[in-house]
C-alpha cells in the first residue's frame, strides 16, 4: 500500500515522496526475505522423530485417537 501510494503522492504532491517509495519497496523485500527464512526454517528445524515410520506390521493408521466411535461417528 505504501508503494502504491507513494507513486500517487509523487505525481500529485511533491517529488520527495520517491523517497517514501523506495523505502516501501525495501520494507517489501525485507519481509518477503523474512517469511522465505521463517518458512525454510520451519521446515528444516523438524527432528526425524516428528515423521517416524510405523514399525512392520503396524497400519499407519493404527491410531487410538482418530476414527469411529462406538456409535460410528468420527472422533478426535
Amino acid at each position: 500500500a505504501v508503494n502504491e501510494a507513494a507513486g500517487w503522492l509523487v505525481r500529485f504532491v511533491h517529488p520527495v515522496f520517491a523517497w517514501l517509495k523506495i523505502v516501501g519497496f525495501l520494507a517489501l523485500e525485507i519481509s518477503l526475505a523474512g517469511l522465505v527464512v521463517i518458512s525454510l526454517w520451519a521446515v528444516f528445524r523438524g527432528s526425524p522423530a516428528n515423521y517416524r515410520q510405523p514399525t512392520p506390521g503396524e497400519s499407519p493408521l493404527d491410531d487410538d485417537t482418530i476414527g469411529p466411535g462406538a456409535s460410528g461417528d468420527l472422533t478426535e
